[in-house]
């Protein structure tokens, strides 16, 4: 699935400034034992979160089919080349080429844990940005520990890609958390370029935010994934 993502995320060279209305903190997202300093308390407010998003969007869609069914195990196990196995590209397939501004657009969007990894070539390093204008809450926690697992897994599958100074720039938007930490008050939200990977449940109803792409929750969904 990561293989993909990346594929279909057409980067252009970011020859623009950084510059936006909001104040970003700098987080070396490859050294996965770096000391973060919290800018804000850290305010364990997920459960109240996941009530609001429940009561704000009425769930009206069901599932097709339950996902231990037997059909869905056998052909697993058996290798089979079933429905049920063929990956959904849709979203992919409905990706453009975007700016680091267009993602900078994206955290509009969202009330907390959504970051931008940026590489830069000079340094050989990939930045994490945070903004200062998002909560810091609990899932900040999860998005961080991304960060390290997410790069790593950049590097290697496409070592190429990242050869410091003879590189490119390269810049996506992530999220996490158990629910998307976005405003509600923005939803839907369907103008959005640049692709959001958020590490965590997705809303089943894609059109609530199209460029919203799910990824493995972080913990052991993303450890057995990497």
């Amino acid at each position: 699935l990561l293989l993909l993502v990346l594929a279909a995320v057409n980067c252009y060279i970011f020859e623009e400034q950084l510059l936006t209305p909001m104040l970003w903190i700098s987080i070396i997202a490859d050294d996965a034992d770096v000391e973060i300093i919290d800018i804000k308390e850290i305010l364990d407010e997920e459960e109240e979160r996941q009530a609001n998003l429940l009561s704000a969007i009425h769930d009206s869609a069901k599932l097709t089919e339950d996902v231990d069914s037997d059909a869905i195990r056998s052909a697993a196990l058996n290798g089979e080349d079933s429905e049920h196995m063929q990956w959904d590209t849709t979203q992919l397939d409905q990706l453009k080429p975007y700016t680091l501004f267009d993602i900078m657009r994206e955290a509009e969007n969202w009330e907390t844990a959504f970051a931008i990894i940026l590489y830069n070539p000079q340094r050989d390093k990939f930045i994490g940005l945070y903004s200062e204008e998002l909560k810091w809450k609990s899932s900040c926690k999860k998005l961080r520990g991304v960060m390290p697992i997410f790069v790593n897994m950049l590097r290697r599958a496409f070592p190429d890609r990242f050869q410091g100074s003879k590189s490119h720039e390269f810049a996506v938007a992530i999220a996490s958390g158990d629910s998307p930490g976005v405003k509600f008050s923005r939803l839907p939200h369907t103008d959005g370029v640049a692709p959001v990977l958020q590490f965590g449940s997705v809303f089943r109803d894609s059109n609530l935010y199209p460029n919203m792409i799910g990824m493995p929750m972080f913990g052991e969904h993303l450890n057995c994934f990497a």
